[in-house]
């Protein structure tokens, strides 16, 4: 089956099953919705970055838990350019514009 198949019932169906599984996986590992939601939108700004230049994680950093989550998934990657990305990030969400750009180094 694949997404193409699914009537509006059985999409239904499948969104309840994905929501549980998601919901277990977030009980079993201690996860708050904030912090999922965090990851997620960090995860998903490295594939969009991959894919073009154009996108501004910024916009989507509103509130200071989100920022914190964003911050802590970017240090447990590991990775320090995109611990350098999402600092330069959450600058520019607090209208500091791109300061790390040239003080990082």
């Amino acid at each position: 089956m694949n997404c193409s198949d699914l009537n509006e019932e059985n999409a239904r169906a499948v969104k309840r099953v994905l929501s549980a599984q998601l919901q277990a996986f977030m009980d079993k590992n201690e996860i708050s919705k904030t912090e999922m939601a965090a990851n997620c939108l960090f995860r998903w700004c490295i594939n969009v970055i991959e894919e073009t230049r154009e996108f501004d994680a910024a916009r989507y950093l509103d509130s200071e838990e989100l920022i914190a989550e964003y911050l802590n998934a970017a240090i447990e990657d590991g990775n320090p350019d995109l611990l350098r990305m999402a600092l330069d990030n959450i600058a520019k969400s607090k209208g500091l514009g791109r300061m790390l750009e040239t003080n990082w180094h």
